[in-house]
């Protein structure tokens, strides 16, 4: 293009050509000045990357500034965003409230937890963390979630809100109107009595509650008193003599436990402005037997509106993963310390030289068939060479704790969903150090959101039971050590404490919720 020849222009005095080349010349020194800027800008990117910005208390980008120091490593690799998961739980551990509703006897389903051992432990330890921890507030204003404290586990262990075991002090129970079948549940002979027994002066029964059958749980062998005593169980029962009515317990109904969980939330709903404010969307309950999954479904506003904290969340029974929060079922106390770091002790050929072949199996269950993928689990591979499957539970009479050492020398633990998609059996391997592997469909696993599963278990279909040796074998010697070392860094995720410590279970549980409470407008 020809060059501009301001003589050339006509009509154009002087001073206009001379504004107008400088004019051009501005022009042309900015464009070389922008150029320069983009250009040293992009290169000091790409080596500081920019610093996360946290909007409304919550950390929305991805791409997160990698700060120094010494939490670099600790959160690393198990967590899908290591930094976001970071900077989120700082802020909730400095704002996040939660109110909990006054109403309700704590002697009876209400505030205060059945107890903190056992399979469905995780229930009992949230009921008493939440009250220990900095997250209560006594100001409704303040808080940004709202739990109802009735407990479905403690219903189960309650006859009309005695325990079973008020009203066995008051006499024996040998009429021969008895009548008696034997079962076993949660390590416990089970007796289920035919006839209704009551607490003497019960005069307050609801109305609408009908009643209740009354079962007796206990590891005596004739809590009863009964003669001739029941047959000795599998499960290696101790003697009455040994202690007082061991583990006493009555039953609510589900459809007792129904209408007390109704009416429970319409007394919340009357009193109180806060659940019509968001219909209970800012609510939340907490339950871990699947009984209480049961009771509370028969209330369908509380399912569909307020959040659901529950050990068996299971996609096809209506769970809602971004509504509702997956409880870890963890039996606690342990029986034995944690696992993890002690790769000598599961034999692989790297390792040859420091382990006794003859302790390490590939893989291990033991339990009850009471699903379908049990059933096929324990007919597929119950005798086989490699794989340890038993048939049934452990007989204490084969030695102490022989189920829990059998964690300490196994590579691979088995996971199958039982009555429901969830296992404690999963927080079993994690502390023991045993990699579990997850046979359940349907389940959305705790933490989900948060942990990589895949970095520290092997998530399985269940259609794969038929080629479980074989997938478990093909897994590089490599990648099941890193599999391994990376349970020790997921150990504390899966531990209660009281009180409760950062990063525990109750705080990652406090954690899901809090993600909850962002999605919630009024």
């Amino acid at each position: 293009m020809a060059p501009i020849k301001f003589a050339n222009i006509p009509h154009l005095s002087s001073l206009q050509r001379f504004l107008l080349a400088l004019a051009l010349l501005t022009l042309l020194a900015f464009t070389y000045l922008s150029f320069t800027f983009l250009s040293s800008s992009s290169t000091d990117l790409s080596l500081n990357p920019p610093k996360v910005a946290v909007i409304g208390d919550f950390v929305e980008s991805s791409e997160v500034y990698q700060s120094p120091g010494k939490n670099v490593d600790e959160f690393s690799e198990i967590y899908h965003l290591p930094d976001v998961f970071r900077l989120n739980y700082a802020e909730m551990e400095k704002k996040f409230k939660v109110f909990i509703y006054p109403d309700g006897d704590p002697s009876t389903y209400y505030q205060t937890p059945r107890k903190l051992t056992g399979k469905y432990a995780s229930e009992g330890y949230f009921f008493q963390n939440i009250r220990e921890s900095q997250f209560r507030t006594d100001d409704p204003d303040q808080a940004h979630l709202f739990f109802i404290p009735i407990s479905c586990h403690k219903m189960r262990g309650k006859v009309l809100g005695f325990d079973f075991v008020t009203f066995l002090e008051h006499g024996p129970l040998s009429s021969p109107s008895i009548h008696i079948s034997q079962g076993e549940e949660d390590d416990l002979l089970v007796y289920t009595l035919a006839s209704p027994i009551y607490p003497p002066e019960s005069t307050h029964v609801p109305t609408q509650v009908k009643p209740p059958s009354t079962q007796v749980y206990s590891r005596c062998q004739n809590p009863l008193g009964l003669s001739p005593p029941l047959p000795t169980s599998s499960l290696d029962p101790i003697n009455c003599d040994d202690l007082p009515i061991a583990l006493s317990k009555g039953g609510t109904s589900y459809e007792n436990m129904t209408i007390i969980v109704q009416n429970y939330v319409q007394s919340l709903m009357s009193k109180y402005p806060h659940w019509n404010r968001t219909l209970g969307a800012d609510h939340f309950f907490v339950t871990c037997h699947d009984v209480g999954v049961r009771a509370t479904e028969g209330v369908p506003l509380l399912v569909k509106n307020s959040i659901r904290v529950v050990c068996s969340p299971s996609y096809d029974v209506g769970y809602i993963p971004h509504k509702d929060v997956a409880l870890p079922q963890v039996l606690q106390p342990f029986a034995l310390p944690a696992g993890g770091r002690d790769i000598e002790n599961r034999c692989l050929p790297i390792t040859a030289d420091f382990c006794n072949q003859s302790w390490t199996t590939l893989g291990f269950w033991a339990g009850h068939r009471n699903s379908k993928i049990r059933v096929i689990l324990a007919r597929v591979w119950e005798n086989d060479t490699e794989l340890d499957i038993k048939n049934n539970r452990i007989s204490r009479a084969t030695g102490h704790l022989v189920y829990q050492n059998k964690f300490y020398r196994t590579k691979f633990c088995i996971c199958p969903g039982g009555s429901q998609v969830n296992s404690a059996r999963i927080a079993d391997s994690i502390h023991y150090g045993c990699v579990p592997v997850i046979l359940s469909d349907y389940y959305d696993l705790p933490f989900n959101d948060i942990l990589d599963w895949r970095k520290f278990s092997v998530v399985l279909k269940e259609n794969d039971v038929y080629r479980l040796k074989h997938i478990l074998k093909d897994i590089p010697d490599a990648e099941f050590i890193a599999l391994h070392n990376n349970l020790v860094k997921v150990q504390k995720h899966f531990q209660w404490n009281t009180p409760p410590v950062r990063y525990d279970a109750f705080h990652m549980v406090m954690y899901e919720l809090w993600l909850r409470h962002h999605a919630i407008k009024y």
